[in-house]
């Protein structure tokens, strides 16, 4: 079974040295934090609209989970 093998010609090597000065911010560049919160609109489930919709539809049940 083969690798992955990014197809970028770009030297992006990093090491574990690397990766420890990312996840403690200490890169080139300040770390940036993602907000506590963000609105996030909710809309009611209704069966019944769903299962007559003329197109299909999606549904986002949370995270990563779609129906």
């Amino acid at each position: 079974m083969r690798r992955f093998q990014n197809l970028d010609p770009a030297d992006n090597y990093r090491g574990f040295r690397h990766v420890m000065a990312w996840q403690l911010g200490l890169g080139p560049e300040p770390r940036r934090r993602s907000p506590r919160r963000a609105n996030v609109p909710v809309v009611k489930n209704d069966g019944r609209a769903l299962r007559g919709a003329a197109r299909p539809s999606l549904t986002w049940i949370g995270h990563a989970t779609y129906l």
